[in-house]
């Protein structure tokens, strides 16, 4: 870890000291860059430290433990803006169902469709509520205004860079997203 330390400590000193700028605006695309760099690099840490547990920050913000103003809200999910928004338009969109992550949900997962019928007597069958996830997603983009376009991001483990275990997709939109993503 401290490998990767070292490394940015190297490059904010590179980007600090570089003073071959052609204009401010170049200056400033390089700040911003390294900044977004440095965000990146804290989800990933982040992510590496995380263990999966019952008990998320979100399944804390379904049971009101935590304040959270849902811009959606059903019987299978809500939606809510992300605290440290990537993008102009940053929400996320969770299921009332703890699924720890996407490599673990699977078509014989009836778990899903017992635990809806039994808690919230929801009639979505268990194969539909991956999909209701991003149904909820394109409501709430077209709410927010995002007809030029949005990414759907979903993170599953370390490598994916996945900081909370409950399934969750992330919805950024409000500017142009570069490609590759990661």
């Amino acid at each position: 870890m401290s490998k990767i330390i070292r490394s940015f400590v190297r490059l904010s000193t590179v980007l600090r000291n570089d003073v071959n700028y052609s204009s401010n605006q170049a200056k400033s695309r390089t700040f911003t860059s390294s900044c977004n760099f440095y965000k990146m690099a804290d989800e990933v840490f982040k992510a590496q430290q995380a263990t999966p547990s019952d008990d998320t920050i979100f399944s804390k913000i379904l049971r009101k433990e935590i304040p959270c103003k849902f811009i959606y809200e059903d019987e299978q999910c809500v939606a809510f803006h992300d605290v440290n928004p990537q993008a102009p338009i940053h929400f996320l969109v969770i299921p009332r169902k703890p699924i720890r992550m996407l490599s673990e949900v699977d078509e014989t997962d009836k778990l899903i469709k017992n635990w809806c019928n039994l808690v919230l007597n929801c009639k979505l069958p268990s194969f539909q509520l991956l999909g209701h996830l991003m149904l909820v997603a394109n409501i709430v983009a077209k709410d927010l205004r995002l007809e030029k376009g949005y990414r759907l991001v979903v993170n599953n483990g370390v490598h994916g860079a996945q900081s909370v275990y409950h399934l969750h997709i992330h919805i950024l939109g409000g500017r142009q997203m570069n490609w590759p993503p990661g």
